[in-house]
């Protein structure tokens, strides 16, 4: 708008106008004299010129702002005029011809130094580069980066930024960390470190611990309820070495070992011979040839009847421990003895003579899978109670009432991890009872030299992480590796003698795959 002010008495002292419309005025009824009008169009013209010499200072202003740095960008010489209004071309490191473009600055000795926020990183560890009360301390292995930090100590006569309890650090460096804490492996931060004063040393690494276990209470669903199960557990009685053309070995201790081991519940394996209940033996993987159905490999001495009752013997020396029989694969054959490819059949895992073959050996039983899922751990405790004391149940495994969670695909300890993100993330949605198979699944070998490296991964998960909370049957190869440490953080009593019986059972896996760790 155009105003002008008017010494005229006639008029208001005040007119104010459009200048794109001004000559739209002289038809109204305003009765001006002819030297006002005069007046007034000279006032439009000084004004149009104005305006535009506005418009190409504003242009020309927008431009340079258009061009500016934005802030952390390197400016030159200190010259303020390089950057966006209200920042300023600060130093920034030890090198006093370097700048940059800030907001946030502070004036040092006269010089303008960009103070940078907690957290952000800083330059060369000087602590003008950062805001007041702060310092440009180190924070990991790398002796050239620093971030600013309020809380600090000196190590060596360097500042390290000192991180409170709970909070985020790198690289296991505990100089990260306040006074009395570690910077120890955690499942709860993006660095995977954490600072904390609760922590454990396993194989050589401290941990912050998250659980000692994740036991649950007896008012728990029994498919909620946390177990460790060894995989293909009897495959253990194959003869052969471990590693060296190993088809079939997922352990090297016998059933009893295993639960000295911390072993809870048992992928059990059955063929009955002869048609006859009375000899039922262990097997593993079937063949087919020309649309028929063969055996696999099958235990030559051992047998339900001579196995089971040593684990009968066992769990009624551990009262408390309840034990799971996860029977499936169930196979029959009219052959008095099971070779490489002999005839087989299938068998319901549920049939009443399969089934009595272990409750005549004291076991109890639940076939029911409706019941399974209905039933919490005191229940199942108390339905697994067996006479002379002791605590194990049969029920029917995987793919009857168990479900079994396969993937094929996971030949990695890396698969492994993301194999057990996502198979959680599925069964907290709602599951029947069911296992997680955090191992390396077989091609042709079975691949035991990675079990090491893989329980030592599910043990830290347990220990610094909610990655395995909600777990099931949690299911191993070579349960010898970590194995008495894998059940105690899941609530298992594995008492000194147990430990020892374990040590013993796997001297083979110490040996050969040097699983010596228990």
């Amino acid at each position: 708008f155009l105003c002008l002010v008017s010494r005229l008495p006639s008029l208001h002292p005040l007119l104010c106008c459009s200048a794109s419309h001004i000559g739209d005025m002289a038809p109204v009824q305003l009765r001006v004299s002819h030297h006002w009008q005069t007046a007034l169009a000279l006032a439009v013209s000084t004004a149009a010129v104005r305006g535009s010499r506005l418009e190409r200072r504003l242009g020309t202003d927008l431009a340079l702002e258009a061009a500016a740095l934005p802030d952390g960008t390197p400016c030159p010489k200190g010259i303020n005029g390089n950057c966006h209004a209200g920042s300023v071309c600060g130093r920034y490191s030890r090198h006093s011809e370097r700048f940059q473009c800030c907001a946030d600055w502070m004036v040092h000795g006269g010089v303008a130094w960009c103070a940078n926020p907690q957290g952000a990183a800083c330059s060369d560890g000087i602590n003008e580069n950062c805001a007041s009360g702060m310092v440009c301390g180190r924070y990991s292995r790398h002796n050239d980066r620093f971030q600013c930090c309020a809380n600090f100590r000196v190590h060596g006569g360097v500042s390290w930024c000192a991180n409170p309890e709970g909070a985020a650090c790198f690289d296991g460096v505990n100089e990260n960390c306040g006074s009395g804490m570690v910077c120890g492996l955690s499942g709860q931060t993006t660095t995977g470190f954490q600072c904390c004063s609760k922590f454990e040393v396993i194989e050589g690494v401290a941990s912050c611990i998250l659980h000692e276990k994740i036991s649950v209470p007896g008012a728990t669903l029994l498919r909620q309820s946390p177990f460790l199960m060894t995989h293909d557990s009897t495959t253990s009685y194959k003869g052969g070495h471990l590693t060296k053309a190993n088809f079939v070995k997922t352990a090297s201790a016998s059933l009893v070992g295993q639960l000295a081991c911390g072993a809870r519940a048992f992928d059990i394996r059955v063929i009955v011979l002869n048609n006859n209940f009375d000899d039922i033996r262990f097997h593993h993987f079937n063949t087919k040839s020309n649309g028929k159905r063969g055996a696999g490999w099958v235990s030559r001495d051992q047998s339900v009847a001579n196995i089971v009752p040593e684990m009968v013997s066992w769990s009624r020396t551990h009262p408390d421990e309840l034990v799971l029989l996860s029977v499936s694969h169930c196979y029959i054959t009219s052959a008095k003895q099971a070779k490489y490819n002999t005839p087989i059949r299938d068998l319901d895992c549920r049939d009443s003579r399969l089934v009595d073959a272990f409750t005549k050996l004291g076991v109890r039983a639940e076939t029911s899978c409706n019941k399974l899922n209905s039933l919490t751990l005191d229940q199942a405790r108390q339905a697994a109670e067996m006479p002379g004391g002791g605590k194990m149940l049969f029920i029917p495994g995987d793919g009857i009432c168990v479900q079994s969670n396969w993937d094929d695909s996971v030949h990695s300890a890396a698969a492994v991890d993301a194999y057990v993100d996502r198979t959680m993330q599925a069964a907290r949605a709602g599951s029947p009872m069911f296992q997680v198979q955090a191992f390396s699944q077989q091609k042709l070998f079975v691949p035991l030299e990675k079990s090491k490296e893989i329980n030592l991964n599910i043990l830290r998960w347990l220990k610094t992480s909610d990655k395995l909370t909600g777990v099931n049957l949690l299911e191993v190869n070579l349960v010898c590796a970590y194995g008495p440490s894998i059940a105690s953080a899941l609530g298992a009593v594995v008492t000194p003698a147990d430990r020892d019986m374990c040590r013993a059972s796997c001297a083979e896996a110490c040996k050969v795959l040097g699983t010596c760790s228990l």
